[in-house]
């Protein structure tokens, strides 16, 4: 069900929108590329779940949006002296969805579709947060917010109690494909997965980081030695891994290192990922450099 509140006056109804996508014979095939063109489906740099999936896939399917939309209108929502409460409404709209059978019958048909394309929109959205948080992460080590203990523990030091990242040991990665990455040497991979998922942390290690960076920028900083040196672990590594796996003439080394992480089939969009941060790595210690 996708609440959209046409109008909370005390004039006004709400209106509540299920999303039904169980049509024989329709194609159900989903791009992300193609779905962030809809209006309303991208914002703040994250695709949305919404009514722009059934606009989606009306328009695929050649068909007005009400075709895959029901709704659940609260015609007393109105009658109020003050606007209804939306936790009051969302719950009177499911009691009246869970007494609509055949309703309920074209949600659980549609269930299939719907979360094959929320896993596909969660999936497009934390590629695009990675590559978004990359400059950050580099920024985080050379500035020493992020750091790692004398037992190995990555932490943001944000003020405060530190915040635990990972425990960057072997006993931490003893099975799955994250086993082999630490084996081969991937250590800064496995630091900004576990970066990217502490989303608690975002906001405030980018304020920080700007503050040392945006003076540096503008030369109102003096550019330290210091900044290097917390970097240079991961440049190495960064240098280290694409020249034994990503640069040219190394795909077969590439191939057997995705064989032994069983992820064959998902090979060319990680090494793409790990380029990235491999590259972005390097750049920023370029940077880095050439503002001293």
């Amino acid at each position: 069900m996708i609440p959209v509140a046409y109008g909370v006056a005390p004039t006004e109804q709400y209106t509540f929108e299920c999303v039904v996508l169980d049509q024989n014979g329709w194609d159900y095939s989903f791009d992300a590329e193609e779905y962030e063109k809809i209006p309303g489906a991208k914002m703040g740099g994250a695709l949305q779940k919404g009514r722009a999936i059934a606009e989606y896939f009306a328009k695929k399917n050649g068909v007005p949006v009400e075709t895959c939309l029901r709704k659940i209108e609260l015609l007393d929502s109105d009658a109020f002296a003050r606007p209804m409460p939306r936790a009051v409404a969302e719950e009177r709209a499911k009691r009246i969805l869970r007494k609509n059978t055949p309703l309920m019958i074209h949600l659980k048909r549609s269930l299939s579709v719907m979360q094959a394309v929320s896993d596909a929109i969660d999936d497009r959205n934390k590629t695009s947060l990675s590559a978004q948080l990359i400059p950050t992460f580099a920024r985080g080590i050379a500035f020493d917010v992020l750091r790692e203990d004398e037992k190995h523990f990555w932490k943001a030091h944000l003020g405060g109690k530190p915040t635990q990242l990972c425990h960057l040991v072997g006993a931490s990665y003893e099975n799955g494909s994250d086993a082999v990455l630490f084996e081969k040497g991937f250590k800064l991979k496995l630091l900004f997965d576990a970066f990217v998922n502490a989303t608690t942390v975002h906001a405030d290690l980018i304020e920080a980081v700007n503050e040392v960076w945006q003076p540096l920028l503008d030369g109102q900083a003096t550019m330290q030695q210091d900044y290097l040196d917390l970097l240079q672990w991961a440049k190495d590594e960064a240098d280290a891994r694409m020249a034994e796996y990503f640069a040219d003439g190394r795909a077969i080394a590439r191939r057997q290192l995705f064989r032994e992480m069983h992820l064959e089939d998902e090979a060319d969009a990680i090494a793409e990922q790990l380029k990235e941060l491999y590259a972005g790595i390097q750049r920023m210690y370029k940077n880095l450099q050439e503002l001293k």
